[in-house]
């Protein structure tokens, strides 16, 4: 068998994953039939690599304080808007006189 190698980004593995995964679960009958390898608990194993790959790539922690400064930044900017719409009508009523 030769073997293939694949470039891709890293941060293209976990949705490469999943696709070869829903491949492998569409056909997962064919694959049993073709090798004793892909029988007896291939997919279970496959998946908890898979989640262990995501979990190195994005650890919920991490993820979680992404979702904090995105929402920090948010709210940041709502304040910022607040602040410029004052600006701009004091510059309408002293450029308006």
């Amino acid at each position: 068998m030769k073997t293939k190698c694949f470039r891709i980004r890293f941060e293209e593995l976990p949705a490469l994953g999943e696709f070869v995964g829903s491949s492998f679960g569409r056909d997962k009958e064919l694959f049993e039939s073709f090798s004793p390898l892909y029988a007896n608990g291939f997919e279970e194993k496959y998946y908890s690599k898979l989640k262990a790959v995501k979990e190195a790539h994005l650890p919920q922690v991490i993820t979680m304080k992404r979702m904090m400064v995105t929402q920090n930044l948010h709210a940041a900017q709502e304040k910022m808007l607040v602040i410029a719409n004052g600006i701009k009508r004091y510059c309408q009523i002293v450029g308006g006189s």
